[in-house]
């Protein structure tokens, strides 16, 4: 009787500490996170035949920040970087697009083993591209803007190591960012004629740390 007893308080404080460390509903927590982001499909084109130098990777970025509607759903709102590429013509002349801004998405995580949970975000992202020209001599000669909205998919594993600290790790695929030929005829240089389509797909591997309130 008495190791029954002994056993079943073991297991409620075991479960305990799970229940803790999972997310809890009707609370925030907000991180950031850092990574390296690769550029995809489209920039081919700028270079001159193969005499061109892509370079497709940078780094990554964010914040982000959430409130938990339930145990396994929480709508996310975020700022990032999502990187940049640029190309080098033979002729030493470079062209650079650069991505940021806000996204906001459901994400719906499932646990796995105690504390590990795995999860997926879908949503979408308003972001400013950047684009600029350089000459040989790394001066400015053009740049202009597009601001457009993108839809945005993430999952990953996300592990407590504190009923209120988790670490995550992702991936993230944003599609169809920016787009370059509206951005000519809009605020390019002059005659502003819609000379290529280019609108990138982005993809980021990121590991991130967040802080959930209310969880302790």
């Amino acid at each position: 009787m008495k190791k029954t007893a002994i056993a079943l308080a073991i297991a409620g404080l075991a479960a305990a500490t799970v229940a803790q460390a999972a997310p809890q509903a009707n609370t925030f927590y907000a991180g950031a996170k850092a990574g390296w982001a690769s550029v995809h499909h489209g920039l081919g084109q700028f270079t001159d035949g193969n005499d061109g130098k892509i370079r497709r990777s940078s780094e990554a970025y964010g914040v982000f920040g959430g409130y938990q509607i339930t145990d396994n759903f929480a709508v996310e709102a975020g700022y990032e970087y999502f990187g940049r590429a640029k190309v080098k013509y033979s002729d030493g002349d470079q062209f650079r697009h650069t991505a940021h801004g806000t996204t906001l998405a459901l994400k719906g995580s499932y646990p796995v083993l105690d504390n590990l949970d795995v999860y997926g975000r879908v949503g979408a992202a308003l972001i400013r591209s950047d684009y600029k020209d350089k000459d040989v001599t790394g001066e400015l000669t053009d740049k202009y803007h597009n601001l457009k909205v993108s839809p945005v998919l993430a999952a990953g594993v996300e592990y407590a190591i504190l009923p209120e600290l988790a670490a995550r790790l992702e991936y993230q695929w944003t599609a169809r960012v920016g787009n370059y030929g509206k951005a000519q005829v809009k605020n390019g240089p002059a005659p502003r004629e819609r000379t290529t389509e280019f609108s990138p797909n982005m993809g980021t591997v990121a590991l991130g740390l967040s802080y959930r309130f209310g969880q302790g």
